[in-house]
């Protein structure tokens, strides 16, 4: 919690701030962004980290009331360890991000050349169709939504970038 304030507190005077935790022990590095919130920020967030070709298997996400994010993402060491734990990697992700935060650089662009064949997704077995489901009898207050499908990188970014776009 105390590295999280950190963050918070120099998102607040520099824009973004970031980090990364690798655990080997359980397989997963931890990337932390603490920056303003804006519109489409997560699909922004899980986008940059496919394009740099890291597989999420978790998303923390909390907004205080000022309108700083803190989003902790797990990326899954399991078949591709070197990637997850190089840290030229990392740092190019952390400069990839600015970059896309600050309008020099295009995301859509950016993952149109990411997604060539070969480079985010390997050849597929087909393990059956996706269902999502909908429903609003769970809470009183949101909507929502589960997504079954076989695990992929960029996949949260696909799911994210397609509930952003029906805002």
């Amino acid at each position: 919690m105390a590295d999280h304030a950190v963050l918070v507190r120099h998102a607040r005077e520099d824009g973004v701030a970031t980090s990364v935790t690798h655990n080997p022990a359980n397989e997963f590095s931890e990337f932390t962004v603490a920056t303003h919130d804006r519109p489409g920020l997560f699909a922004i967030l899980t986008g940059v980290l496919a394009a740099r070709g890291m597989n999420i298997v978790g998303a923390r996400i909390a907004t205080s009331e000022d309108g700083i994010v803190l989003d902790a993402f797990r990326v899954s060491h399991l078949e591709r360890r070197a990637v997850a734990l190089d840290e030229e990697r990392w740092q190019k992700t952390r400069e990839l991000l600015d970059d896309v935060l600050a309008g020099r650089l295009d995301l859509g662009a950016v993952m149109a050349k990411a997604e060539r064949p070969g480079l985010l997704d390997r050849k597929r077995v087909s393990r059956g169709a996706t269902e999502i489901v909908a429903t609003n009898s769970v809470s009183d207050e949101y909507t929502v939504i589960d997504v079954y499908t076989h695990d992929r990188v960029g996949l949260l970014y696909r799911i994210a970038q397609a509930l952003y776009g029906w805002g």
